[in-house]
């Protein structure tokens, strides 16, 4: 609550890149730079030069999808998560679903897999339900292909600095259908893998139609680009299957052209898929 109303006064009186800048000076010490903190009950070891980092140690890294989670899931739902990165919504997801629940975790970068490992450590608790994997999922299982995957989103990056946080992933890639033929039941479907999120939702294609899972996914046209895909190619997959979307904030999902213009002043949103009901 305190940190809402500071935030809340800081933008009333537009003090934003003032309070950025001396948020950047305290940061620059190593005394204040790595912190063990908790927030919520959960421990998090932060490093706030990077930004999703400095997100948790604020108000929470997108606390849209934050309170999307703590209002639409339940003890003992299955989640499988693509894209856990260094757990800002992994561990809030196991802490939500409990012990009756599981969650599957999937990061393939060995920087940010390190700290979803170290982060869950903090947690002992949240180890018991949660299966942390180191792999890249898409749409072919099995193969062996090279990947260069953003692992780190440092602070004030340049051009060089930006390059350094690539990683060259080279091994086995895994569908989710193939992956979890056997599990008995999904409740949710999480996906963020800056652009590679329609590759993942083809090799999901089954899964969703046998479990009809929320599915929770990034949006953003320019990543999907990179990867020959677009927010076309999304919207058709769901209509196929025959859900419908809302955005974070509750706006219904028309069309791609309307998502498009929604989305420009941004460069990516969270849509959330549902079944339609007969």
């Amino acid at each position: 609550m305190i940190k809402l109303a500071l935030k809340k006064f800081i933008v009333a009186l537009r003090l934003q890149k003032l309070t950025y800048h001396f948020f950047n000076i305290y940061a620059s010490f190593p005394l204040f730079r790595l912190q063990t903190i908790q927030r919520n009950g959960i421990s998090y070891k932060v490093d706030l030069k990077e930004s999703v980092d400095r997100g948790i140690f604020l108000l929470g890294w997108e606390p849209l999808t934050i309170q999307w989670l703590l209002s639409n899931l339940h003890p003992g739902d299955f989640v499988i998560e693509v894209g856990a990165n260094v757990g800002a919504h992994s561990l809030i997801i196991s802490k939500i679903i409990g012990e009756n629940g599981h969650l599957y975790a999937f990061e393939p970068t060995d920087y940010a897999f390190e700290k979803l490992a170290e982060n869950f450590n903090l947690n002992p608790s949240l180890q018991k339900n949660t299966d942390l994997i180191k792999s890249f999922v898409s749409n072919k299982q099995g193969t062996k292909k090279k990947y260069k995957i953003r692992s780190s989103w440092k602070i004030n990056k340049t051009k060089s600095s930006a390059d350094q946080m690539d990683e060259n992933f080279c091994g086995e890639v895994i569908d989710v259908d193939d992956f979890f033929k056997d599990i008995s039941k999904i409740n949710l479907i999480k996906i963020d893998v800056d652009g590679f999120d329609f590759k993942v939702l083809q090799g999901a294609e089954e899964t969703i139609k046998h479990h009809q899972p929320i599915v929770f996914v990034e949006l953003g046209e320019a990543d999907l680009k990179k990867n020959g895909d677009s927010l076309q190619d999304i919207l058709d997959f769901f209509s196929a299957l025959n859900y419908s979307g809302v955005l974070e904030n509750g706006d219904r999902i028309q069309s791609a052209h309307d998502l498009q213009n929604s989305l420009s002043l941004v460069t990516h949103s969270n849509g959330i898929f549902t079944p339609n009901i007969n």
